[in-house]
């Protein structure tokens, strides 16, 4: 029997394709002959109506600009980066009108007088601009405002904007429109015109708008959380109050007003001085912890402040930068406006800052899990042996728990406390549970890649990657080797001690077949444990940020109770003691909680919903081998021993990966280098395995 060689024949693959060329010109066709002649250009041109209602007046301006978005949807040559066939179609409208004097005067005192009736205010003051104070609220808005139907607002221009420019290619082609076209489209505008029906300019709309951000610069910026990091300062000397007053009186003339430039001018520099200011808490931030809610309002007002700025720059009596002005204003609201609408964006620009400070708190508490000498390589193994040590107790206690039979929940918090104990014993005696270390571990791995790609040294962040595998590897090997024999050993004390094992036959196999990788969904189940195992990490950065951002420690420092009872320094040493073991509570507790409730959870769904976890599977197998002996033969436990290494190799390997994509993502690190970094570590280990388990000698590239 041969072998069929698969072959790729580019001419086989091009016919395959012809026929999917058919349908689609096919259907183009249809879409054609469905298509009313109602929304072709000469058709546009001959019904524009001056005299016609607004409502209709809106849906022709609807319908034109609807023709010069749909060049996207046919296949040119320009130069799709620019937009250069939206500009191009604008050029051709405009040609068309210069060649059809009826067609021109109708267009023009269309446009004007739709324009001279509707209101901007909302264009400038809320299109692109968060409208809620709090995060939540605007993420709940940003979720249901595609889904709700929404009033008519015929007179307000925002909604026109809204519906005509609804893609991302708009603000590419907007951005890129030249002057010269913008001058084409004021010159359109003014065609005919009289002194009575100039087109709008929205000068008083500019004006009104202004207020309104003045108003929300001014509220915001005063705000105690803001405040309270602006040490030093009065609130008469904030650039923001400052903002909204002058805000509010530009282009209102009064007897003693200055000139408008200089009002504006005035206006402008405390634009940037309240960019400091938000700079400055922005810093802040940096040392005492982050907060979402703090984020948002700084990122409020940080828009509002740019919108400001335009919007007095149109307000100069100067027309020298006008085009530029609207080419800019027009991009800048596309762009804004698009943002605004999904909740990708929201969360995007406002969690990055948090997700990048967790990250980094989780890797200063990784730092530690990390050796570099001979001499902390054998701590950690001590360390893992106490971790194992702790394990077994706390899986004995589970096996207690589950046979007295609680109901459900309290079963499943009863075994989360027990988890969340151990765990926080394991950190609070020194000892280490390997599978806590990938996500620390990572998130400083991750500065080392941040370094990297700063100074380039490759070699010294593969170093760093050797470092870590051979500290997991030793804390592992720590916790087994403790582990196995402990557990042996508790079994054979309650044995004799009791008379019965601590688990009984049928609890045994189903443990065993619980591990059986082949013949359950153990894999699938550490898999979900890895992910666990990365929240555990993230909950621990998260809630030191929240004790630092809070002060909390400092609060307790002040306690008076406290200081009764402890005095002073005592109260002080309990503070700083919460915050030293942030991590270690916050992660430790969350994973335990976890692990605990989520077999809860599946029963309650009726789904095969539990976890695997390397060390505590060993440890109940173990328990179950001892249970089963003269019972069953020896090789039946072979796989099952099997599947506790696969559910290992599948809880580090999930849990690497999630806090590896995370990390480099917090941190900006580039998927190239990544890459690259991968293919040398590879490198080091095909030429050097040993030094992923076992500090090498004499090698001064890996110690040094």
């Amino acid at each position: 029997m041969g072998i069929r060689v698969l072959s790729v024949n580019p001419l086989r693959n091009q016919a395959k394709l012809e026929p999917m060329k058919r349908v689609r010109r096919f259907l183009r066709k249809i879409s054609l002959r469905l298509t009313s002649q109602r929304d072709e250009l000469h058709y546009l041109f001959e019904t524009a109506d001056p005299q016609a209602p607004l409502q209709e007046r809106l849906l022709w301006l609807e319908k034109l600009m609807t023709w010069i978005r749909t060049a996207s949807d046919h296949r040119h040559g320009f130069d799709t980066e620019t937009g250069q066939l939206h500009n191009t179609r604008i050029r051709f409208c405009l040609f068309l009108l210069n060649r059809n004097p009826e067609w021109k005067n109708k267009v023009a005192a269309t446009l004007r007088i739709t324009l001279q009736q509707t209101n901007a205010l909302a264009l400038f003051s809320r299109v692109g601009l968060s409208q809620h104070r709090g995060f939540v609220a605007e993420a709940i808005d940003r979720l249901f405002k595609n889904a709700l139907p929404r009033p008519a607002e015929e007179r307000d221009l925002s909604q026109l904007f809204l519906r005509i420019f609804s893609d991302a290619s708009d603000a590419v082609w907007v951005n890129h429109i030249p002057p010269a076209l913008i001058e084409g489209i004021y010159g359109l505008l003014n065609h005919g015109a009289t002194p009575d029906t100039l087109p709008n300019d929205w000068r008083e709309d500019m004006k009104d708008a202004l207020l309104i951000l003045g108003t929300r610069i001014g509220t915001q910026g005063t705000l105690p959380e803001i405040l309270s990091r602006l040490p030093g300062r009065k609130l008469q000397d904030l650039p923001f109050i400052r903002l909204s007053h002058y805000l509010a009186t530009v282009g209102r003339q009064g007897r003693y007003s200055p000139p408008v430039r200089e009002r504006i001018e005035a206006c402008l520099a405390e634009c940037t001085a309240c960019r400091r200011e938000v700079d400055t808490v922005f810093a802040n931030l940096e040392q005492s912890g982050v907060s979402v809610g703090l984020v948002y309002v700084l990122e409020n007002i940080s828009d509002s402040i740019r919108r400001a700025e335009i919007l007095l720059r149109f307000q100069l009596p100067s027309d020298e930068v006008r085009t530029t002005l609207v080419v800019e204003f027009l991009a800048m609201l596309v762009k804004d406006r698009l943002s605004q609408k999904t909740l990708k964006d929201l969360v995007k620009n406002n969690l990055h800052l948090i997700s990048r400070k967790i990250v980094e708190r989780a890797g200063v508490s990784g730092e530690h899990y990390i050796t570099r000498t001979r001499a902390e390589y054998l701590d950690m193994l001590g360390a893992g042996l106490g971790g194992g040590m702790v394990m077994v107790f706390t899986c004995m206690v589970k096996f207690l728990l589950s046979s007295m039979k609680f109901a459900l929940f309290f079963e499943g918090l009863f075994i989360s406390l027990n988890y969340s104990f151990g765990f926080v014993t394991i950190g609070l005696l020194g000892f280490t549970l390997a599978t806590k270390q990938p996500s620390a571990t990572v998130s400083a791995l991750a500065g080392k890649l941040a370094e990297w790609e700063e100074d380039g040294e490759v070699r010294d962040f593969v170093n760093e990657v050797c470092r870590m595998a051979r500290s997991q590897f030793a804390a592992l090997m720590g916790n087994l080797v403790m582990l196995v024999p402990l557990a042996v050993v508790v079994d054979l004390v309650t044995l004799r001690l009791v008379g019965n094992h601590l688990i009984p036959l049928p609890t045994a196999e189903y443990v065993v077949h619980s591990v059986h990788p082949f013949k359950s969904l153990s894999l699938f189940m550490a898999a979900i444990t890895g992910v666990w195992l990365w929240l555990s990490s993230l909950a621990a950065g998260w809630f030191e940020n929240w004790l630092v951002f809070h002060r909390v420690h400092e609060g307790i420092a002040s306690q008076r109770r406290l200081i009764q009872i402890f005095g002073k320094k005592g109260a002080d040493r309990i503070g700083r003691w919460v915050l030293n073991n942030a991590t270690l509570l916050g992660g430790n507790i969350s994973l335990g909680f976890l692990l605990g409730f989520t077999s809860t959870f599946g029963i309650f769904l009726g789904l095969p919903f539990d976890v695997r976890h390397v060390t505590l599977a060993a440890a109940q197998l173990t328990f179950a081998i001892c249970s089963s002996v003269g019972h069953v033969k020896a090789t039946t436990f072979l796989v099952p021993a099997l599947g506790i290494f696969l559910i290992g190799l599948v809880n580090f390997a999930v849990s690497y990966a999630c806090a590896t994509f995370v990390a480099a993502r917090a941190r900006n690190v580039k998927l190239g280098n990544l890459r690259r970094l991968i293919r040398a570590v590879r490198g080091r280990f095909r030429h050097h395995p040993v030094e992923f388990f076992y500090p090498a000698k004499g090698r001064p590239s890996v110690e040094s």
